[in-house]
């Protein structure tokens, strides 16, 4: 995210804190698992509510608390495993497929009971396809 900062922090774009609050508000409850549209026309609908500066700062928030959340479920599978099994799993943040390629079953895909609600068919791929 230092990338981010860098290229918003250079005082050439004015950002708007309650307009990202509230753009993020909107994107959290009115899409997702209980929406009754389809995933890709909540994507699209996402993708052209985050249009702009403001846009760039919530979908890269997006992805970072996903990201920070995933971690932390998959950290949390791993210890669980360790603790009842004695087999210690290493979670590296960056590749997660070694992980996954030796626990295999053992684990659960944590992005769909995050708490940030955020679905990974609708707001996540709207916000990867924004940033």
């Amino acid at each position: 995210m230092r990338w981010l900062r860098r290229l918003l922090g250079g005082g050439r774009v004015r950002l708007d804190p309650e307009r990202q609050q509230a753009l993020l508000r909107d994107v959290q409850y009115r899409y997702g698992a209980r929406a009754q549209v389809r995933f890709p026309e909540q994507v699209e609908a996402v993708t052209g509510m985050l249009d702009g500066d403001d846009g760039l700062v919530v979908a890269a928030r997006i992805v970072g608390q996903v990201a920070d959340e995933a971690h932390t479920d998959l950290q949390a599978q791993a210890h669980e495993i360790h603790r009842r099994t004695g087999r210690r799993l290493l979670v590296h943040r960056r590749n997660y497929r070694p992980l996954w390629k030796e626990a295999g079953q053992a684990l659960r895909w944590p992005l769909i009971a995050l708490p940030s609600g955020f679905h990974p068919y609708a707001q996540v791929a709207a916000a990867v396809t924004v940033v």
